[in-house]
């Protein structure tokens, strides 16, 4: 007995696509990109100027950077099977063909054969392509790995492993029993910090005294431009600590 189960969506989520990154890496493209910035920000240099207000400017330097990234790089073209190449292309349309042929008449022998050959054949290339497109991201991932490219090393295995999956979000209640709902959830969340919150003072407390000649010892010289760079590419999500600030120059 097979059951089907309509698959419930949480209110009326558009899919407003994501960005292309990866083109960045084009170094022609990339310097496209940040000349369209430049020209952006600059016809709203004024309206920045007068506000005076820092979330007002963030939404004139995120509109910039939105109107700039549809401009130069456009959205991400999704694939589901990005190894079917022109070759698996000609070997699915020649079964095709073969198929159609063998419709035309069943009982024709040397169309039947001919229709199991393309079916194997196509099989057969299929298999091939999937298993190089494989090998190739493993290979790939594997000197991520070794050049300290953690980033595009958990995306590869990310992609492999099959895309983006939603985390179930489960809480266990006083009884034993598993909270499931989001309104369940958000009470029990609520719970849990009052009574952390709400929690009598402590008996004792630690002091911690930083000692000033330990801190003048470590002082260090500050990291260069090449440095941050690279530290910034060994992140998972490509993005910097956060309060870590540095002057770019010229």
């Amino acid at each position: 007995m097979k059951v089907k189960i309509k698959k419930y969506k949480k209110g009326n989520l558009t899919n407003k696509g994501r960005t292309d990154i990866n083109k960045l890496k084009d170094k022609q493209i990339c310097k496209e990109y940040v000349e369209c910035f430049q020209n952006i920000i600059k016809s709203k240099q004024l309206d920045i100027e007068r506000n005076l207000n820092v979330d007002k400017t963030w939404e004139h330097v995120k509109e910039s950077i939105n109107e700039a990234s549809t401009k130069v790089l456009g959205k991400k073209v999704s694939k589901t099977k990005p190894w079917f190449n022109t070759i698996c292309e000609e070997a699915v349309q020649r079964r095709k063909l073969a198929r159609q042929e063998l419709l035309i008449d069943t009982n024709n022998e040397v169309t039947l054969r001919r229709f199991r050959t393309r079916q194997k054949e196509a099989s057969k290339i299929l298999r091939c392509e999937k298993r190089k497109y494989v090998q190739n991201i493993l290979e790939t991932a594997e000197l991520d790995y070794k050049t300290h490219r953690t980033r595009d090393m958990y995306k590869r295995v990310n992609d492999l492993r099959g895309g983006y999956k939603k985390k179930e979000r489960f809480l266990i209640d006083d009884d034993g029993s598993l909270i499931t709902t989001s309104e369940e959830l958000a009470k029990k969340w609520a719970s849990y910090f009052e009574k952390l919150l709400n929690c009598e003072e402590p008996n004792e407390t630690f002091n911690f005294n930083f000692n000033q000649e330990i801190k003048e010892s470590q002082d260090c010289e500050e990291p260069t431009l090449e440095e941050i760079k690279l530290q910034i590419n060994m992140l998972k999500n490509n993005k910097s600590p956060e309060r870590m600030t540095f002057n770019q120059s010229s």
